[in-house]
């Protein structure tokens, strides 16, 4: 990554154009060219964070739109001090993040998917679409293809099938549709089932 000595450019930090990059580390800028992430292939998991992320975003915009909530937000900031050196959307972006974080382990997810077969009978694909499901809280069809490397009428076939058990419900309709879980067995309930303690 080659130094920019052009004073001009000196402590620039940015893209131009999606083809070039500058970045300034330790009062020195450097040039580089845009990541190309067209072949990137993101797993559901990554997907699901990017989302969220996306989420958190448009949220922090929507509050500091408001000027009496961003009041109320910069005198928060000042009497904390963890809070007050940073930038205000970081603050909102880190708390809902936080909030809206993936709470449940793979393990605690594993052990709910054992209470699921249960009460239901599901495929080898449907478990691993519930255990998705019971960490990430939705799933979409494309997701539900990338989890089980299936094609997309044999994902919307599985999904419907599971909607029949009466274990998932569809919002919304076509490409835009996401699934959730229509019976939902609480974390707690892990303890209390002599099964999944012998997983200990």
């Amino acid at each position: 990554m080659p130094r920019v000595k052009n004073l001009l450019l000196h402590g620039t930090s940015g893209s131009i154009k999606k083809e070039h990059v500058y970045r300034t580390y330790n009062n020195k800028t450097y040039l580089s060219s845009f990541p190309d992430m067209s072949k990137v292939k993101l797993s559901p998991a990554q997907r699901a964070s990017n989302q969220k992320f996306a989420e958190a975003v448009a949220y922090a915009k929507k509050y500091l739109s408001d000027p009496e909530q961003t009041e109320r937000l910069i005198q928060r900031m000042k009497n904390n001090k963890k809070l007050r050196n940073m930038n205000p959307q970081n603050v909102l972006i880190q708390e809902y993040m936080k909030e809206h974080s993936d709470k449940l382990s793979e393990r605690a997810a594993d052990k709910l998917v054992l209470l699921y077969l249960q009460k239901f009978q599901l495929s080898t694909r449907h478990q691993a679409a519930l255990h998705y499901l019971l960490r990430f809280k939705t799933l979409s069809n494309a997701i539900y293809m990338s989890i089980n490397k299936v094609s997309k009428p044999t994902a919307t076939r599985d999904l419907k099938e599971m909607i029949n058990l009466g274990v998932l419900f569809c919002l919304g309709k076509g490409a835009g549709a996401k699934y959730q879980l229509k019976v939902i067995i609480a974390p707690e309930e892990v303890e209390k089932d002599p099964l999944t303690k012998e997983l200990e």
